[in-house]
């Protein structure tokens, strides 16, 4: 019993020594920024650090808040998404980005793997399946191992 409580202590103090994910996210609409942000603000493993419209200012944001993960508008009203992030790929290779669209078709989702995404989902994924892509993504080796996820996916495939 002692034993028990003794390593339930200790789990307890693992959990709270580990540093939240910092992420930035990069979408020209406010809608699905604030949506994301609520949904982030609600995890404890979470941080919300910056926030960008277009790719000018993704770029300038990454550059100075350095997040450990970004999520990514895969069209933006300057550029395509996949240029921002290989910009960003000559700052920190290993930077994991997931894109976000409105669609999955496989014609973006080979664009996406091709460029070294760590995935795509939908813009109306569910939370719990952008929690997991965000968790997923931190712990892949090899992000240009990309895959697409839907709102009806079942998370735990």
């Amino acid at each position: 019993m002692i034993k028990s409580l003794e390593h339930q202590a200790s789990q307890r103090s693992v959990m709270q020594s580990m540093k939240p994910i910092r992420i930035m996210i990069v979408d020209n609409n406010i809608s699905v920024r604030l949506g994301v942000t609520t949904y982030l603000e609600s995890h404890a493993d979470f941080e919300l650090i910056a926030e960008a419209s277009n790719g000018v200012e993704a770029i300038t944001r990454y550059i100075k808040e350095k997040p450990d993960l970004v999520l990514m508008d895969l069209f933006l009203p300057d550029s395509s998404g996949i240029e921002i992030m290989q910009t960003l790929q000559e700052v920190n290779d290993r930077v994991p980005v997931i894109f976000l669209a409105t669609s999955n078709g496989s014609h973006l989702s080979e664009a996406v793997m091709a460029a070294g995404a760590a995935c795509m989902v939908n813009k109306d994924v569910n939370g719990q399946v952008l929690a997991s892509s965000i968790r997923e993504a931190m712990n892949e080796i090899d992000y240009g191992s990309a895959w697409v996820r839907s709102s009806t996916e079942d998370i735990d495939k």
